[in-house]
């Protein structure tokens, strides 16, 4: 059996190489340049098409309901909750992790936050800064905080990370005008002492 194999197995891939040359031969025939023409892309779309279909991924409609997705990008759910439930006279000034921004917006929508991942990060609030750069001043610089000060922000939410820059959380921790009120494994907030903004008076 195992020879008859290998015997046939030469005559078996000439014959099907000269079926093969063949038919295209005939194709080649029986078509014009241009029906080949579409013949060939209508063969590729429907081939582009099936791995489309196939390597689709599918999202649900509201991707910010979806706990999993949320979960695996570190988004602070749970602190958002807690944050809801936080009384206030008026809507909620919170000072956010960039990254964060557009979550919160949708979550809290009353409230206001320092900055969202939209253009106007870029805009500018000075001749000299754009908000993404007075950002990076207090997130990332020694002595962030008392550029936060000067911000009307009652809450800061930043990420519970060891990759993150400390400075500024090592100085909220220290100062007499911050309270840190909630923490878990993705996130930290921290409360102002004895403050009203402007839009809670």
């Amino acid at each position: 059996m195992i020879l008859l194999a290998l015997i046939s197995a030469p005559l078996l891939t000439e014959f099907i190489d000269e079926a093969v040359k063949k038919f295209l031969q005939n194709f080649k025939n029986s078509l014009s340049f241009y029906r080949r023409v579409l013949v060939f892309f209508g063969c590729l779309g429907l081939l582009f098409a099936s791995l489309l279909n196939g390597l689709t991924v599918r999202l649900p409609a509201d991707i910010w309901a979806d706990t999993a997705v949320l979960g695996h990008y570190k988004i602070p759910m749970a602190a958002v909750r807690f944050l809801a439930h936080e009384t206030n006279t008026g809507p909620k000034t919170i000072f956010n992790y960039f990254d964060w921004g557009g979550y919160i917006i949708w979550t809290l929508p009353e409230d206001k936050i320092f900055l969202d991942g939209r253009g106007t990060a870029t805009w500018r609030r000075s001749i000299s800064k754009t908000l993404l750069e007075e950002y990076f001043d207090i997130v990332y610089q020694p002595g962030g905080i008392e550029k936060l000060n000067a911000e009307p922000a009652r809450y800061v939410l930043l990420p519970d990370a060891p990759t993150e820059p400390q400075e500024l959380k090592n100085e909220l921790d220290a100062s007499p005008d911050w309270k840190r009120i909630y923490s878990d494994d993705v996130s930290v907030i921290w409360k102002r002492i004895g403050f009203s903004t402007p839009l809670e008076q």
